[in-house]
């Protein structure tokens, strides 16, 4: 089994960057493009919400670039579960392009987040009795955060008008690779001719092109949104 932290997986790599060499330049070509974007993005005169829309593509740019490095070493199933995450950011941030007044049920989603998970640690007791009293008096103003708001990624999704690809990218990266599901296990498990499947360990190429492709795509989505703030008749 090869160890994908050693330093023969290079090999596989340098592989990878011959075989699939043109979704690789695609994918380089565009990850650079969106990187001289966002110094463009930072330095605009912005709204409140256009400029957390500029953070989640920034956000959203880092984690693209993530799924290919895990994905040119053959690490297929992870790069998928980076991508998904990706692709959920690119929702929130074209969201906030398209509804700037999004902003404030995200703020009252992020409050309402932080108090459910304080008040699910009290509840916990194992967790309750090895918090400190200065640790519960720091976590106490959380518990008088607002909480019933929420705000899902379906609801980011479609306000970003992306619906379509919540519904088949999103999901299909879900049920295939970021979920515990068995659909994953199809990653980690080789049909045999005789017997029960084999446990495998290593890089792959099973999905791997398609993988980079739909990595690009993500990347190729969120920097047509946001030129419409770096092309001069924006300005």
């Amino acid at each position: 089994m090869h160890n994908f932290v050693s330093d023969d997986i290079d090999g596989f790599r340098a592989y990878v960057r011959v075989r699939y060499a043109r979704s690789c330049a695609r994918l380089v070509g565009l990850s650079a493009g969106a990187v001289e974007q966002l110094p463009q993005l930072a330095s605009k005169d912005s709204t409140p919400a256009e400029y957390i829309a500029f953070a989640f593509w920034s956000k959203c740019v880092r984690g693209c670039q993530a799924a290919f490095i895990l994905a040119e070493r053959g690490m297929v199933a992870d790069a998928q579960a980076s991508l998904r995450g990706a692709v959920e950011t690119l929702f929130h941030a074209v969201a906030l392009v398209r509804k700037p007044e999004l902003l404030d049920r995200l703020h009252k989603h992020d409050d309402a987040e932080k108090k459910k998970q304080v008040e699910q640690m009290f509840k916990q007791k194992d967790i309750n009795a090895a918090l400190t009293d200065e640790n519960k008096a720091r976590l106490q103003p959380l518990l008088e955060l607002p909480g019933k708001s929420t705000f899902s990624v379906w609801e980011a999704a479609d306000a970003a008008g992306m619906g379509h690809l919540y519904e088949t990218v999103y999901r299909t990266l879900s049920q295939i690779a970021a979920h515990s599901t068995l659909t994953s296990l199809n990653h980690e498990l080789l049909a045999a001719e005789v017997g029960r499947p084999k446990l495998r360990f290593g890089p792959t190429e099973e999905k791997l092109e398609w993988t980079i492709d739909l990595i690009s795509d993500c990347l190729a989505a969120g920097i047509h949104v946001m030129q419409i703030f770096t092309t001069p008749s924006s300005a």
